[in-house]
């Protein structure tokens, strides 16, 4: 009966409400199965909805949340919550962020709060990616600002050099935009210009003139290739595999010893894509 009527409750309420009136009600309110996913978005209608109280946040944050941190699964948080959640405590088996009423601030503090808890930055960008999907920032990104929160930056947009000419192709510049393609070869022409505070039209002639980049499947890659760049081009073998006389080949064997080896070299070969765009053709 009391695990219907706790059912009818909204989880928040009834942690606030319920813990530490008496045992009873503790093993019920804090059974894992009710507390894996703590929902703290107050849903008023079918389009409104409200941040939990102050005070009832703060006793949760407090006396509630250190002591079934680590049976957390999943939040739902709004704007007002989400710092003093993820700041209270650490949760071991958090693998599920869901955000509402998002504000572009919020994904900078939640990647600065993640941060400063030591967490690596593809977990970072693992759990933004199940909030924003197509709109999470590119991992490259995400890496460099968390590094940069590491290195006790506040802000990650690149320090002002007092002086620096900003629409003139000096060496300084080109240099900075080749930085920044290596960081990240997918960003445009506009993100190049946000973050070197050049102008629109002198990251374009850097591009293209001076460093002679240009887009392939919106990536920036160079004109003109160098002999090694051809090589990693030719068409000749990736990989020579010899096999035993007598030796038997089956499934097993040959996933084993030649195609997975066949994908790391591919992998080696080509670091920044991968086995993107490879097709590969079996004959046997």
């Amino acid at each position: 009966m009391l695990l219907t009527i706790f059912n009818k409750l909204n989880t928040i309420d009834m942690l606030y409400s319920l813990v530490d009136v008496n045992q009873r009600f503790d093993r019920l309110a804090l059974d894992s199965l009710v507390i894996d996913h703590l929902n703290f978005v107050i849903k008023r209608d079918d389009i409104h909805s409200s941040s939990v109280e102050i005070d009832i946040l703060s006793r949760i944050c407090s006396k509630i949340l250190p002591r079934i941190n680590e049976k957390i699964i999943k939040f739902t948080l709004e704007s007002h919550s989400i710092e003093r959640v993820i700041n209270a405590i650490d949760y071991p088996r958090l693998h599920s962020l869901s955000l509402v009423n998002y504000q572009p601030e919020i994904l900078l503090r939640h990647l600065s709060v993640r941060t400063a808890l030591h967490i690596e930055p593809i977990v970072i960008y693992n759990e933004l990616y199940t909030v924003f999907v197509d709109e999470v920032p590119h991992l490259r990104t995400v890496q460099r600002w968390s590094k940069r929160f590491r290195e006790g930056r506040e802000e990650v947009e690149d320090e002002e050099r007092p002086g620096r000419p900003i629409t003139e192709t000096t060496s300084e510049n080109i240099e900075q935009v080749r930085d920044l393609i290596n960081d990240d070869p997918y960003a445009t022409i506009d993100e190049l210009e946000a973050r070197s505070g050049l102008s629109h039209g002198t990251v374009q002639r850097i591009v293209s003139d001076h460093l002679q980049f240009k887009k392939v499947t919106a990536r920036y890659v160079a004109k003109h290739l160098t002999n090694s760049q051809k090589a990693e081009r030719s068409t000749g073998p990736v990989l020579i595999h010899s096999v035993k006389r007598g030796q038997t080949i089956d499934h097993q064997y040959y996933i084993n010893n030649c195609l997975k080896p066949v994908i790391d070299e591919i992998k080696n070969q080509r670091p920044t894509v991968g086995t993107r765009t490879i097709k590969l053709h079996h004959d046997n």
